[in-house]
């Protein structure tokens, strides 16, 4: 609900690699504990076309919704460069849900920009700092683009490219470990096939992965390496 991309925000049929789908700068409660959680989010847009857009909302588990959440703000801008479709996001948080071992909270921001640049070529630039002392992650920056459309017998096809990188807090992880590197960067290659009008699509990747965790996992290797192919199908 926050810091959407239009080129980089879907696991599903987009970017597979997490960084490019949940800035880690942000500690979403949202992530992979399976965890339940309850939010409000509201927004208001003005503008001759609704281009400008406030959100906020709060956001926490059910049983102490009421204390040491989540809360998210954002201006979002929506509208044309050069006559072509273009979304420019600002976000900011504080975080009471996630503190350090000193009791401190969280707090932040980020940006999240697109453009239709073509007809066949999409841009996105995102990032996210955490400013406090209490996230591994001290910001991630990612980039990339997209094709579609570039071929007349697959017009809805998309071949995606992005860089990521998330930097490491060393006030943060010396106290877990003194022996780790300071990022991780992530490189990823995906070529969707998309048939039965996007009812069914198919997606070989490729992914190569620098220092995985940065050196804060069992992972002993210097780099990654994955092929994967990921099947999705509406019903």
């Amino acid at each position: 609900r926050f810091l959407q991309n239009a080129f980089a925000d879907d696991e599903n049929t987009q970017f597979l690699n997490n960084v490019f789908d949940d800035s880690p700068a942000v500690r979403w409660l949202s992530d992979s504990s399976g965890r339940s959680y309850f939010g409000v989010h509201m927004w208001v847009a003005t503008g001759s076309r609704e281009e400008y857009e406030v959100s906020w909302g709060w956001f926490n588990e059910p049983g102490e919704f009421w204390n040491d959440g989540q809360f998210y703000a954002q201006f979002a801008w929506r509208g044309e460069a050069s006559g072509r479709p273009m979304n420019l996001r600002f976000m900011g948080y504080i975080d009471s849900h996630y503190r350090n071992a000193s009791n401190d909270r969280d707090y932040g921001g980020g940006i999240s920009w697109d453009w239709e640049a073509s007809d066949t070529v999409g841009l996105f630039v995102r990032g996210a700092l955490a400013a406090a002392d209490v996230n591994p992650v001290e910001y991630d920056v990612e980039l990339g683009l997209i094709l579609r459309s570039f071929s007349t017998r697959r017009p809805d096809d998309t071949i995606g490219a992005a860089f990521g990188i998330i930097s490491i807090n060393d006030v943060v992880v010396d106290a877990i470990t003194t022996d780790h590197k300071e990022r991780e960067l992530v490189l990823e290659l995906y070529y969707r096939v998309v048939l039965e009008g996007g009812g069914l699509q198919f997606t070989p990747f490729v992914m190569f992965v620098a220092d995985p965790g940065a050196g804060l996992t069992p992972w002993q290797d210097n780099s990654l390496s994955l092929i994967g192919l990921r099947v999705f199908a509406q019903f």
